[in-house]
C-alpha cells in the first residue's frame, strides 16, 4: 500500500505490517532536534491499516532505522516546518542496523532490504 502525504506525494509503503520509507539521510533527517519525521496523516493511516513497525532506509548511508508504531506514537512530538503537520521521533528512540540484515519468515530466513 502506498502512503501519501496530504499533498498526494508517495513517501512510504505499507508492506505487511511495516511502514517502509526510503530517503537520503543527509536531506531528510531533522537536525534540531535530531529525529525522523512523518506526515501525521501517514502515521494515522498506517496505524488504521494494521501497521505495527516503522523502518526507514537511508539510501545514502546504508543505515536502517527501526521502531514500533506504538513507540513512535507514545514518544513523538508535533512539528510544522513548512511541510504540513508532522510528527517526529528523536533518534534515541530508534534502533539502527544494516539493510542486509536477516529476517525470519514463515518460509525460513530471508534477506531483506
Amino acid at each position: 500500500m502506498k502512503l501519501r502525504t496530504s499533498g498526494g506525494v508517495v513517501v512510504a509503503d505499507l508492506v505487511g505490517t511495516t511502514v517502509i520509507k526510503r530517503v537520503k539521510e543527509e536531506k531528510h533527517i531533522l537536525r534540531k532536534p535530531l529525529s525522523w519525521a512523518f506526515d501525521k496523516k501517514i502515521i494515522d493511516e498506517a496505524y488504521a491499516n494494521g501497521a505495527t513497525d516503522i523502518r526507514i532506509e537511508a539510501t545514502d548511508t546504508d543505515k536502517v532505522y527501526k521502531t514500533t508504531i506504538k513507540n513512535f506514537m507514545d514518544n513523538s512530538f508535533n512539528v510544522n516546518r513548512g511541510f504540513g503537520k508532522q510528527v517526529a521521533l528523536l533518534l534515541k528512540h530508534w534502533t539502527t542496523g544494516n539493510p542486509k540484515e536477516k529476517q525470519m519468515s514463515l518460509f525460513g530466513v530471508q534477506e531483506i532490504g
